[in-house]
């Protein structure tokens, strides 16, 4: 996620792609995806470029907010790799803000910092983060360590990217999934740093793909009761992966939970295609 003009600049530049890899290295499937939200109270999806073209440019002038995955289904299958990056576009404008908490420099057009208090654990009304912003001090966001070096792009200052990752592997009578997730932030001066990270390990049922076991494991997190939500994941032993989108969307809510981790876990809907 990009600021074209800084954070002043109501235009936010998402660019996104998604693989899947076989065991022995080759592609088997791959999407691109080019968006312009503008980046204040509307949340317009003022242009978008997709990697196959399935016509989703048709949801240009929608709010990426709710309802905008529900209006993304009908144009590519959630579970493709397409699908799952279609999926990504409103959580990457929740975590552009941190951008701003990080600078204390106000989104366009905002007079004061609003936090969406009870959304998550690390939003609860009595926790650090709502406590600080109540007394009228700066989000107190805990810094993380520097991102690992790997072969990516290096990010530009003040720009945002999410990493994703779901193994699958078949073992006897079960199927093993291994899946993470980590947000990192680039600093005015090229610092990249980590914001979120999450790992994920599940054991399902082969014929039904139900979750017969899953545990989250929290790497870095911004609040020192973000990691409380971890234990949410017990309340998806039984559900099959296929169920996971709507399971989670109506369980998963409040500061029992996270809205990070709750991607992640929807994020396990893909494990059919993975292995098909």
């Amino acid at each position: 996620m990009l600021r074209p003009g800084g954070l002043a600049d109501p235009r936010l530049v998402i660019e996104a792609r998604a693989q899947d890899r076989s065991p022995d290295g080759r592609t088997t499937d791959g999407a691109r995806l080019t968006a312009e939200v503008r980046y204040d109270a509307t949340r317009e999806l003022i242009a978008l470029r997709t990697e196959p073209s399935t016509g989703a440019d048709a949801l240009v002038g929608r709010a990426v907010a709710s309802g905008f995955r529900a209006a993304a289904t009908p144009l590519a299958d959630p579970a493709s790799v397409l699908g799952l990056l279609l999926d990504e576009l409103p959580v990457a404008l929740v975590i552009a803000g941190y951008a701003h908490a990080l600078t204390r420099e106000l989104p366009p057009g905002a007079d004061r910092y609003r936090p969406a208090l009870g959304l998550c654990s690390g939003w609860r009304q009595d926790g650090t983060m709502a406590t600080a912003v109540a007394g009228g001090e700066p989000v107190p966001l805990r810094p993380g360590p520097p991102a690992p070096a790997d072969q990516a792009t290096p990010l530009l200052p003040l720009g945002m990217r999410r990493r994703r990752r779901i193994d699958v592997h078949r073992v006897d009578d079960q199927v093993d999934v291994r899946a993470m997730f980590r947000d990192t932030y680039a600093d005015p001066d090229g610092l990249e740093t980590v914001l979120h990270e999450y790992e994920l390990s599940a054991t399902l049922d082969t014929g039904t793909l139900t979750i017969r076991e899953i545990e989250a494991t929290p790497r870095v997190l911004p609040a020192p009761e973000c990691p409380w939500a971890a234990a949410s994941a017990t309340r998806l032993v039984g559900v099959p992966v296929t169920e996971l989108r709507t399971t989670v969307s109506r369980e998963l809510r409040g500061t029992a939970t996270c809205t990070h981790l709750n991607d992640l876990f929807r994020s396990l809907a893909g494990v059919p295609a993975l292995l098909g």
